[in-house]
């Protein structure tokens, strides 16, 4: 038996649902790219100026850098080192 006063407990349901309504509207889902340099930008020639330009043209459509790493890929040839960068942004943001 429940020991609240009567209504109490359809209270609670009632807040329970406005929180989890608020949670819906609060939760931002993130995407993720990852730019390398074999992104279409560098047309198989990586250039710094080709760089600043991707980002540029990456952020005017709501992406923001969020880490950046070098990766050691092995070849034929030998190793070579590889600039990644990780950008986010909010699902559904400009196209």
């Amino acid at each position: 038996m429940d020991s609240r006063a009567p209504g109490a407990a359809r209270a609670e349901e009632v807040e329970n649902e406005s929180l989890h309504k608020l949670y819906e509207t609060e939760v931002h889902v993130k995407e993720y790219k990852v730019l390398t340099q074999k992104d279409q930008f560098f047309a198989g020639k990586f250039d710094p100026e080709k760089l600043e330009q991707a980002m540029n043209s990456y952020a005017s459509m709501g992406w923001k850098v969020i880490a950046v790493a070098t990766g050691h890929i092995p070849s034929l040839t030998g190793a070579r080192e590889e600039l990644i960068i990780v950008m986010e942004r909010e699902k559904g943001g400009k196209k």
